[in-house]
């Protein structure tokens, strides 16, 4: 493989603070009808500092059952059959407000939420969920150390999403933040 780690560009989602906008080097990998990802702190009233840097990204759920994602491609892809670890920072806020998709009213986005890494080969429009996470259900940042595995292909891109605890099926408002996040370790071979 060469390295020992593969770097991501802007690991910590540092740019000017604003909604609905994807921090440099990132692309945004959610819901196809709906807004991309924020660069906090200081939209829908989340005032949580950063953890490194001084912005961090927000993902939301809503109770229309859309997401949001952000993905990156990388310099090198993740190799099928090879371990990987990745940690990140991961919270709630302890508040967040927007309007919701099905009431068309202003509404608390306070319901945890799970983080997900997916392997991505958009070219061949492939995916692979790698890696996701119990209820993220506290505001203070901590640290979350993942083992990746691709089991179906070589990756080229990475992405983060939120999802719903209990899938689709009860879909909910819900707000996660991230920052921090290492290179891709190569742990094999």
């Amino acid at each position: 493989m060469g390295q020992h780690a593969i770097p991501l560009k802007n690991p910590s989602f540092e740019d000017a603070p604003q909604c609905c906008t994807m921090p440099e080097g990132w692309y945004y990998y959610g819901h196809r009808d709906e807004s991309p990802p924020d660069i906090q702190p200081g939209s829908f009233e989340v005032t949580t500092p950063a953890l490194d840097g001084k912005t961090y990204l927000g993902l939301v759920l809503r109770d229309n059952k859309t997401w949001e994602g952000i993905g990156q491609d990388l310099e090198q892809p993740m190799q099928k059959g090879y371990l990987y670890e990745l940690t990140i920072a991961l919270a709630m806020p302890e508040k967040m407000i927007s309007i919701s998709r099905t009431t068309g009213e202003y509404a608390p986005f306070n319901h945890p939420v799970l983080f997900r890494i997916w392997g991505v080969d958009i070219k061949n429009k492939k995916e692979e969920l790698l890696a996701e996470t119990p209820k993220i259900d506290h505001v203070d940042w901590k640290n979350y150390t993942f083992t990746l595995l691709p089991r179906k292909g070589n990756y080229p891109a990475i992405a983060f999403t939120a999802w719903f605890a209990d899938g689709l099926e009860n879909p909910y408002n819900g707000y996660i933040l991230v920052d921090n996040s290492s290179a891709l370790k190569v742990i094999t071979p």
